[in-house]
């Protein structure tokens, strides 16, 4: 088997390829992002990676590649806070112009029905890409302030294709500008 993961919509999938038959098969795991897949030394029943979620900074986990069972190992830090509290971002897209729909990431407060103010943070770059990790600075805005956070991947962000990240190249730079009056519009 050939364990290797994909960024999709900005967050890490993984899957186990057969070699011989070239079956793809996903493993199930937490919204988040991959930074590390390691196989124990002369084993290949096992994998060990990590991750980073929303709600949690980097961790260890393990995948037993014969039941696809994973375990949790590590339980990061986070100064005491319940991370029960912290919420997970929603995949959301939205209309721009030329028929672009621009991803994002909306971080809602718990319990908060109807309107509530929204921060959003938009990715340096320009050929960055916002991703469910761990922010202590967004957590503390939804949970704490009940503000929702929106984080956009305009054109010209990674991970959506390279038609997607040059869209903002050279002269059409201005056009990526249409994703930040979309983005008021889908606020509103």
């Amino acid at each position: 088997q050939l364990a290797l993961h994909v960024s999709e919509d900005g967050s890490s999938r993984l899957y186990l390829l057969n070699t011989r038959s070239n079956a793809l098969a996903p493993v199930s795991l937490p919204q988040g992002v991959l930074t590390d897949l390691r196989f124990p030394r002369k084993r290949s029943d096992t994998l060990f990676l990590s991750m980073l979620t929303a709600r949690s900074p980097s961790d260890v986990w393990q995948v037993d590649l014969r039941t696809k069972r994973t375990t949790r190992w590590t339980r990061s830090e986070v100064g005491g806070l319940n991370t029960d509290t912290f919420v997970e971002p929603e995949r959301v897209r939205y209309p721009s112009t030329e028929g672009v729909k621009v991803p994002a990431y909306l971080y809602r407060p718990r319990g908060v029905s109807g309107k509530a103010p929204v921060v959003v943070i938009f990715h340096g770059g320009p050929e960055g890409q916002s991703q469910p990790v761990f922010s202590s600075l967004i957590q503390f805005i939804v949970t704490e302030l009940r503000m929702a956070v929106l984080l956009p991947n305009v054109r010209g962000s990674e991970g959506y294709g390279k038609a997607y990240r040059a869209m903002d190249d050279g002269v059409k730079r201005e056009q990526s500008l249409a994703d930040i009056g979309a983005t008021l519009d889908f606020i509103a």
